[in-house]
């Protein structure tokens, strides 16, 4: 049996709204979970019960800046937590958003993009040079700031040929351009999902309304492991539910949701799931 990392990542969607419909992502396209910004009280609530965690994802699915609370949010989380970090899209920036984000603990902000130029503009249907100043005044007014910068590109087959594009107009701005294979590409599993009992660390997923998921995957809650509203995470990655789901994986008897579930398949990343 594989050895179960302690829970010390947590995943908040702190809101599945989005401004965007990207060709890639469910959320205004097939995501049939009602629509909710995730309550400033519940967040609080979940940080305060658990005092182990030692990162703090603030994105999942939708886009996080949509949350009129999230300032609040990321102020909340406290100084113990030694990685704070937030995926946006930066078609909402502001002055006064970029300035609030430079002055928060986050530790890493992360811009998502999967081209540039018209090749953005198709997947993402948003002027490429309008995010692309936004970035760069992010960066201008963060050049003080220890906060890390990425650039994140979701890799398919439609992406894959920007990947130099992408490369040339952002490496030399950033600390890093990270690739990751897109995910819910229905090809048939055959080995455990590392989620389950950890990767880097014990993780799981707090949806918009507190349900409790195991993977980001599972973007319409189908496998519920529990309610954070009422329930504290760390019984949740103990329970008999979470035991259940690791064994019958180590079986090889994955539920519906998992059996087809997993990544593009390219030499740029490797695969997370």
């Amino acid at each position: 049996m594989k050895k179960i990392k302690p829970l010390t990542s947590v995943i908040f969607e702190t809101t599945n709204i989005c401004n965007l419909s990207c060709a890639m992502c469910p959320v205004n396209n097939d995501m049939k979970r009602q629509k909710v910004i995730m309550d400033l009280g519940l967040f609080k609530k979940i940080i305060d019960d658990n005092p182990q965690l030692e990162r703090v994802v603030l994105h999942n699915w939708g886009e996080p800046l949509l949350n009129p609370c999230i300032f609040e949010m990321i102020d909340h989380v406290p100084e113990t937590v030694k990685e704070v970090l937030m995926t946006t899209n930066t078609t909402l920036f502001n002055d006064e958003i970029i300035d609030n984000l430079v002055k928060s603990n986050l530790t890493r902000i992360q811009f998502s993009i999967d081209s540039v130029g018209r090749e953005f503009e198709k997947i993402r249907g948003f002027s490429y040079e309008e995010v692309k100043s936004n970035i760069l005044k992010f960066i201008e007014a963060n050049n003080k700031s220890g906060m890390k910068v990425w650039i994140v590109i979701v890799i398919n087959e439609k992406t894959e040929n920007s990947v130099e594009a992408v490369k040339k107009e952002w490496a030399h701005l950033v600390d890093r351009v990270h690739f990751q294979p897109q995910l819910l590409i229905k090809n048939k599993r055959t080995a455990p999902c590392n989620c389950l009992w950890g990767r880097r660390y014990g993780e799981l997923i707090v949806l918009s309304n507190g349900t409790i998921v195991p993977c980001c995957c599972d973007y319409e809650g189908i496998l519920k492991l529990g309610d954070a509203n009422t329930e504290r995470l760390i019984d949740i990655w103990n329970s008999e539910k979470m035991k259940t789901l690791r064994e019958l994986h180590e079986k090889g008897q994955f539920p519906e949701l998992c059996s087809n579930c997993n990544e593009y398949e390219t030499v740029l990343a490797e695969k997370r799931f």
